[in-house]
C-alpha cells in the first residue's frame, strides 16, 4: 500500500473567557506546532490555553510543520478587560488664562471628565481643550466605564495656573544712603537699577551715592509670566560737608598760611574765621591769612548750600611761637639743689646761680658753699627770640628736731618740762604729748601734766626754710597711777580660794571678803559661814597710789549633798562657760542634771547615763551671761549640788 503524506492544513478554533481563552487546535495532518499569542508569548501545545494581561486586539499565529513542510493561519481576537481611566495632557503649567489639550489613554471610549477651575468644568469629549482663567492649583478627573466595570483617576493639584507678577518698591533716603523696600507678589527673580552704574539682587538694598543728584532707580521683577519695571527717581540732596588744609600750623610770628578748600562738590558758599589772624574773617574759597602774635588759635570753615551749612572747627589749630617764656623749679637737700627749666620749649638754656657760678642745658646741679639768699637767673632761647627769668631763692639747711625732758617717769598726776634741743635753721615747731595736757603745743620749750597711768609717745616737728624733721620716741614718758589690779577665786562649799592677778608693781595687798573679815594674805583662803551673795574687794598697793577691784560671788554653804558620789570636779572654775564636770558615780544608771542661775530659772536640763566609776562631761555654754549658777545632779529622788561662776 502506498501512502502520500501533504503538506498540513493549519486551522484553530478559540473560546474567550474574560481575558483567558481556550484554542482548540484543527489542524490536519500535523506533527508539532507553534503558537505565538500576539502579546510575546508563545507555546508548543497542541490545544493551548492563555491568559492576556490586558484588553486588545491580538494576533494569534499557529504554525503546523510535519515532513512534508509547514502551514500557517493567523487569526485576530479581541480581548476585553475592565474599564482602566488613564490620560496625559500636554502642560500642567502656565499662566493665567491658559489653554490645556488633555488626551485619553483609557481603553474605552465611554468616559467623562471634571476639570477643577477650568472651563467647561465637565466634557465626555476623548480629548478635551480646557481654559483655566484663575490663577491657582487645580484637580483634574476621568470616569472610564465598560461592560466589565468602570474606574476613576483623580490627579490632584495636577493643573498649576500661574499669577502675574505683581510689584512696587519703597525707600528711605538718609543722607547718601538710600534703603529700599521691595513690596511683590508671585514673582520669581528681581533685579535693582540704582541709576549710578550700581545694581543689587538683595532683597531690601541698602545704597550709598557718591553725590548729590537725581537718580532713576528700576526695579525689575519676573516669574514665568511675565517680566516688568517699576521705576522712580530718587533725588539726593546734602548739606555741604566742610573740609580743609594748610600750608603750615606752626612758626614764628608774623606767620603766613595758606587754606585750601576741600569741602564736598555741592559747596555753595564758603565763611572763614581766623581766630588771631588778619583777616578775622573770609568768604574767599582759598584764603590766605597772616597771625602776627604768639598764641594758639581756632580756625573754622562754615559751607552752605540751599539745602543746609555745615562747620568744621580745628582747635589749636595754629600755634605762632615767640621768644619762650622761662620758669623753672627745684629740689634741693641742704645746700645741693638740683633745677629743671619748665618754661616753654627753648632750644638753649643758661642758668646763673647767684653766686658767681652758671650751667647750660635744660637740668642743671649746683652745691653753695654757704647759707643765704641767692639771685637765680634763667636765659630761654629759640628760633624766635630770647626772654629772661630772675628769681630770688633762700639757701638753707635742713632742720633737725631734738629734745629732752626733766622726767621720763613718775608718779601721777606727773609735771614734765620739756627742751627743744632742734638745729638752728628750725624755725617753727609743732609737739605732740600722748596723753598729755597740753596734747598739742607750737611753743618752744613746753610744761605738760600727765593725770593718767600709762606709757605715752612724744613727737616733734622741727620746720625750717629748706624742709622739716619729725622726731618720735615712743612710751617716752611712763607715769604710775597705782598698779592694776584683778583677781580670781574657786568656791567649794562655803570655802573660797582666792589668786591676785594684778600688775607686777603693787607691793601689798589688802581683801576685804564682804562678810565682815578681810586678810592681807596675797593669796588668801576664806570660809563662808552662810549661803549668799557677797561683794569681795581687793585692794593693791605701790609708791604711787592704790587701786581696787570689787566681785560679787554667790557661796551656797548648806548644800545638801544626800546623792552619794565617790568624787565630783569641775574645772576649770571660775570659767568662760566651757568646763568639764567629772563625776565618779557608785551606782551606774540614768542621772538626771539640771543647771540653775541664782533666782532659780533652768538654764539646761538633761538626762545622762553614767557608768560606775568616773564620768567626764564636757560643757559648752559660752552664751551664758556672766554670773554664778548652780548645778543639780539627781537619782531616786536624790540630789548633789555645786557651783560654778561664768565670767
Amino acid at each position: 500500500t502506498i501512502h502520500i503524506h501533504t503538506v498540513p492544513n493549519a486551522n484553530f478554533l478559540y473560546v474567550i473567557n474574560g481575558t483567558t481563552v481556550q484554542f482548540n487546535n484543527t489542524t490536519v495532518d500535523g506533527d508539532t506546532f507553534l503558537w505565538n499569542f500576539g502579546d510575546d508569548s508563545t507555546s508548543v501545545d497542541t490545544n493551548a490555553i492563555h491568559t492576556y494581561n490586558a484588553g486588545g486586539n491580538y494576533d494569534v499565529m499557529l504554525i503546523a510543520t510535519n515532513e512534508c513542510g509547514n502551514d500557517t493561519v493567523i487569526k485576530q481576537i479581541q480581548i476585553t478587560s475592565e474599564a482602566v481611566a488613564n490620560f496625559t495632557v500636554d502642560t500642567t503649567v502656565g499662566c493665567a488664562s491658559f489653554v490645556a489639550q488633555f488626551y485619553s489613554l483609557s481603553n474605552t471610549q465611554d468616559i467623562s471628565w471634571e476639570f477643577e477651575g477650568g472651563t467647561p468644568d465637565t466634557s465626555t469629549v476623548q480629548n478635551p481643550v480646557v481654559t483655566y482663567t484663575n490663577p491657582g492649583v487645580y484637580n483634574v478627573t476621568m470616569y472610564a466605564t465598560n461592560d466589565l466595570g468602570s474606574d476613576t483617576l483623580v490627579m490632584e493639584d495636577y493643573i498649576e495656573v500661574l499669577a502675574q507678577p505683581s510689584g512696587s518698591f519703597s525707600y528711605n533716603i538718609s543722607g547718601y544712603n538710600v534703603d529700599f523696600t521691595q513690596n511683590t507678589s508671585n514673582i520669581d527673580t528681581f533685579k535693582w537699577d540704582f541709576g549710578d552704574g550700581s545694581f543689587s539682587n538683595e532683597v531690601n538694598p541698602s545704597h550709598t551715592y557718591a553725590e548729590d543728584g537725581d537718580y532713576e532707580v528700576k526695579f525689575t521683577y519676573s516669574n514665568l509670566c511675565d517680566t516688568l519695571t517699576d521705576t522712580k527717581t530718587v533725588t539726593i540732596a546734602n548739606p555741604p560737608t566742610a573740609n580743609f588744609t594748610y600750608s603750615s600750623v606752626e612758626g614764628c610770628g608774623p606767620l603766613t598760611v595758606q587754606f585750601t578748600n576741600m569741602s564736598s562738590s555741592n559747596t555753595d558758599s564758603y565763611n572763614w574765621t581766623f581766630e588771631g589772624g588778619t583777616p578775622s574773617s573770609s568768604t574767599d574759597e582759598n584764603p590766605v591769612v597772616v597771625f602776627e602774635n604768639k598764641g594758639v588759635y581756632d580756625v573754622s570753615l562754615e559751607v552752605s548750600n540751599e539745602v543746609g551749612s555745615n562747620t568744621k572747627t580745628e582747635v589749636d589749630l595754629i600755634t605762632v611761637l615767640g621768644a619762650p617764656v622761662p620758669d623753672f623749679n627745684y629740689t634741693s637737700e641742704e645746700l645741693n639743689f638740683d633745677f629743671t627749666y619748665t618754661g616753654e620749649s627753648a632750644s638753649l638754656v643758661k642758668w646763673y646761680f647767684g653766686d658767681g657760678a652758671s650751667a647750660i642745658g635744660q637740668t642743671a646741679n649746683h652745691v653753695y658753699l654757704q647759707e643765704g639768699e641767692y639771685n637765680i637767673m634763667v636765659i630761654a632761647q629759640n628760633q624766635c627770640g630770647t626772654d629772661t627769668l630772675e628769681q630770688t631763692i633762700d639757701v638753707a639747711l635742713r632742720p633737725t628736731a631734738a629734745f629732752n625732758s626733766s622726767a621720763t617717769e613718775g608718779c601721777a598726776p606727773l609735771e614734765v618740762s620739756f627742751t627743744n634741743l632742734s638745729s638752728s635753721s628750725a624755725s617753727s615747731f609743732l609737739w605732740h604729748f600722748e596723753g598729755g595736757n597740753p596734747e598739742y603745743s607750737t611753743d618752744k620749750n613746753p610744761v605738760v601734766t600727765y593725770v593718767l597711768g600709762g606709757n605715752y609717745d612724744i613727737s616733734l616737728i622741727a620746720y625750717g626754710e629748706n624742709d622739716n624733721d619729725t622726731l618720735v620716741q615712743e612710751d617716752y614718758i611712763f607715769v604710775d597711777a597705782g598698779p592694776d589690779v584683778e583677781f580670781s577665786y574657786q568656791i567649794e562649799s562655803g570655802k573660797v580660794s582666792f589668786t591676785e592677778e594684778a600688775s607686777s608693781d603693787a607691793t601689798s595687798f589688802y581683801w576685804d571678803f564682804g562678810d565682815g573679815n578681810i586678810s592681807e594674805e596675797v593669796n588668801p583662803v576664806h570660809t563662808y559661814s552662810a549661803t549668799g551673795t557677797y561683794t569681795v574687794t581687793l585692794y593693791a598697793n605701790n609708791d604711787c597710789g592704790q587701786q581696787s577691784i570689787s566681785k560679787d560671788i554667790y557661796v551656797e554653804v548648806s548644800s545638801t549633798f544626800d546623792l552619794t558620789l565617790n568624787e565630783v570636779k569641775l574645772y576649770p572654775n571660775p570659767n568662760n562657760g566651757l568646763f568639764i564636770l567629772n563625776l565618779n558615780v557608785v551606782d551606774a544608771g540614768e542621772y538626771n542634771i539640771k543647771i540653775f542661775n541664782t533666782i532659780g530659772k533652768v538654764m539646761e536640763n538633761k538626762n545622762v547615763r553614767l557608768n560606775s566609776g568616773e564620768n567626764k562631761l564636757k560643757y559648752k555654754l559660752d552664751k551664758l551671761s556672766n554670773g554664778l549658777y548652780i548645778i543639780n545632779i539627781s537619782k531616786d529622788n536624790k540630789s548633789y549640788k555645786l557651783l560654778f561662776s561664768k565670767q
